[in-house]
């Protein structure tokens, strides 16, 4: 139902599933549920919600799995992202790195969780540090194309935010050159509808304005 776009009638059945693994005693079930109620309360916009949802989450994760597992790594990932979309790019830069320093620790080499953590952080501290952002959002792409090849969903949510904050630094050229290889996707990884192809169109406009190709 949350996939359909229906989330009114999705929320109920998320409290259902809450309120039926706490009587089994569920207690990694209770997680994983916690875990995609917090993601539709994101959607949402009910940020204090979704934080409280990520942060029992990751008390469950971590009494049960322990501080160094990937799937705690993914929950304060989550959690750094509803922090940063509200605006706490502080906390959000906290998290991301303890993420990210959990997952290198796991995974020696290249991994695509890994890239995610490091797109993640970059988004989180491009206005405090943008050389550190740029450098992770490239370490970041280099590392998904390796795993993932050139046409796949995750290459190109990275090729996204890297176009959005080479947009924000006023590069329209190279961030348009981005969005276009996002475009070069639709009908093949992602499609027509996907809202990285929406959001990649409006960035190619937006950087098209910019250029002085009204047309």
């Amino acid at each position: 139902l949350q996939a359909k776009g229906a989330l009114r009638e999705a929320e109920p059945l998320f409290r259902e599933a809450l309120a039926t693994t706490g009587s089994m005693g569920e207690d990694l079930l209770t997680a994983e549920i916690l875990h995609n109620l917090g993601g539709f309360l994101l959607l949402k916009g009910r940020h204090d919600e979704a934080v409280r949802a990520h942060r029992e989450e990751i008390a469950i994760r971590r009494r049960i799995l322990g501080d160094f597992h990937p799937d705690v790594a993914e929950s304060l990932k989550d959690l750094a992202v509803v922090l940063g979309t509200s605006g706490r790019m502080d906390e959000a830069e906290r998290i991301n790195r303890e993420a990210l320093e959990i997952l290198r620790k796991i995974y020696k080499d290249d991994h695509p969780d890994v890239a995610s953590a490091m797109t993640t952080l970059a988004s989180a501290v491009e206005r405090k540090n943008p050389s550190e952002a740029e450098r992770l959002f490239r370490n970041a792409l280099a590392m998904r194309r390796k795993l993932l090849g050139n046409f796949h969903p995750d290459v190109a949510w990275t090729l996204y935010n890297y176009a959005y904050f080479l947009y924000n630094k006023k590069d329209f050229r190279k961030a348009a050159g981005l969005a276009d290889e996002i475009l070069r996707m639709r009908g093949r990884v992602l499609p027509e509808e996907h809202i990285l192809v929406n959001s990649a169109l409006q960035l190619t406009g937006l950087c098209l304005m910019e250029t002085g190709d009204l047309q």
